[in-house]
C-alpha cells in the first residue's frame, strides 16, 4: 500500500508543480517494478561451479544480492574427485556459506544438472557417487527461511566458472568482497547479472 501511496503522490506532484501530463499506465508500471524490487529485498543468489584437472578439483562459490550486485566470492581446492562428486561439493559448500553468513532468503544455482535434478526432486535416486553429499546438503535446508536450488545453462553461470577456473590453475584458494575483486571477475559477474530472477515472496 504504501508503495502505491507513494506513486501518487509523486505522479501528483508531477502533474501540479511541473506542469507534467499524467501518465497512468507508466505510473502503474513503475508500481509493478517498485514492488517485484521490494520482494526481491533480504534474497541472495549463491552461483556454483566447479573445475576439474588430473591431479585436483576446485569448487567455487559468488554471492550476488537482489541487484545482482556481489557480496562475495569464494574459491578452493578440494580432493581430487569426479567432476560430479566435485559440482555436488561445491552446492554443498554454497549451503554451508550461506549458513555462516546467515542469510534467511537464498537461491543456490549452477549448470550441474544431475544434481540439481537430484536435490529437487525426491522421485531421481541420485548417482551413489554423490548421494552423500546431495543428502547432506537437503539437511541444511531446514536452517534457511526460504532455500531454492535451479539449474542454469553455463552462459549464465560465468563468475562462478572463472573463480573455479582461477583457483585450480593457482592452486590457491580465495575470499573476495565487492570492494577488492580482480577484474576478470568483475567482468564475468556483470554477465551473469542480465539473468537473475528472484522468486516473488
Amino acid at each position: 500500500m504504501a508503495l502505491i501511496l507513494d506513486e501518487i503522490w509523486r505522479t501528483r506532484n508531477q502533474a501540479v508543480h511541473k506542469g507534467g501530463v499524467v501518465d497512468i499506465h507508466e505510473a502503474i508500471k513503475h508500481i509493478h517494478k517498485s514492488m517485484a524490487e521490494f520482494q526481491a529485498q533480504g534474497w541472495v543468489k549463491l552461483n556454483t561451479d566447479a573445475a576439474t584437472a588430473r591431479n585436483s578439483n576446485a569448487i567455487a562459490v559468488v554471492a550476488r544480492d537482489h541487484k545482482g550486485d556481489v557480496l562475495k566470492i569464494w574459491a578452493r581446492i578440494i580432493t581430487p574427485c569426479s567432476p560430479t562428486q566435485a559440482e555436488a561439493s561445491a552446492i554443498y559448500w554454497a549451503t554451508q556459506l550461506a549458513k555462516a553468513e546467515k542469510w534467511t532468503h537464498i537461491i543456490i544455482e549452477g549448470d550441474a544438472k544431475s544434481c540439481f535434478d537430484s536435490l529437487n526432486s525426491l522421485s531421481i535416486t541420485p548417482d551413489w557417487t554423490i548421494s552423500n553429499i546431495i543428502s547432506n546438503t537437503l539437511s541444511l535446508k531446514d536452517f534457511f527461511l526460504s532455500c531454492f536450488f535451479c539449474w542454469a545453462k553455463r552462459d549464465s553461470n560465468t563468475a562462478a566458472h572463472i573463480a573455479a577456473r582461477l583457483t585450480l590453475s593457482s592452486s590457491m584458494s580465495f575470499s573476495y568482497n565487492k570492494h577488492n575483486l580482480p577484474n576478470v571477475l568483475k567482468s564475468a559477474y556483470k554477465v551473469d547479472c542480465s539473468s537473475i530472477v528472484y522468486p516473488s515472496v
